[in-house]
């Protein structure tokens, strides 16, 4: 028997599938196999990754009971991080998430990367940070597009 891909597929409550896959497919996800207008869209990053927008009244019936669904406009539950290749492509990605309807999220690394654990008084210039911004989709999940093409300084560079 032949072995079946594995893949991640992170399963998204959705207000309004129309606006989700317009901000979706804005970002450059492909419309998958398991898509239904009325209730669903599955969006396709790759093989291996993709996105499973639904309504709240069929995401709500694979929930326990006792859980609501999180309302992502003022609460949430993850941020989804997607790396590109490109300075170039994190900011293109952004603007493509404006114009779909999305909205600015925040500047994550704009402290000087301390959110990740940098120590105070770390030049920059000692401790390279990723290029990376974000965007809300239209129901408030956060999406990053981050570039991880830096260059350890000289002189720290690994010696294996």
């Amino acid at each position: 028997m032949a072995t079946q891909q594995k893949s991640i597929i992170l399963t998204l409550p959705a207000t309004d599938i129309a606006a989700s896959t317009r901000f979706g497919t804005a970002l450059g996800f492909k419309l998958g196999p398991y898509s239904d207008s009325k209730w669903n869209v599955h969006l396709e990053h790759d093989k291996s990754f993709s996105i499973f927008y639904t309504t709240h009244v069929m995401f709500s019936k694979w929930l326990p009971k006792e859980r609501e669904i999180a309302c992502t406009k003022a609460v949430h539950e993850m941020i989804v991080t997607i790396s590109v290749d490109s300075n170039e492509e994190v900011d293109a990605l952004v603007e493509k998430g404006l114009a779909a309807g999305g909205t600015r999220g925040p500047d994550m690394l704009a402290d000087g990367g301390n959110a990740c654990g940098v120590e105070e008084g770390v030049k920059a210039a000692d401790h390279p940070m990723p290029h990376s911004r974000s965007v809300l989709d239209p129901d408030g999940h956060l999406f990053e597009f981050v570039c991880f093409n830096m260059e350890a300084p000289e002189g720290k560079k690994d010696e294996n």
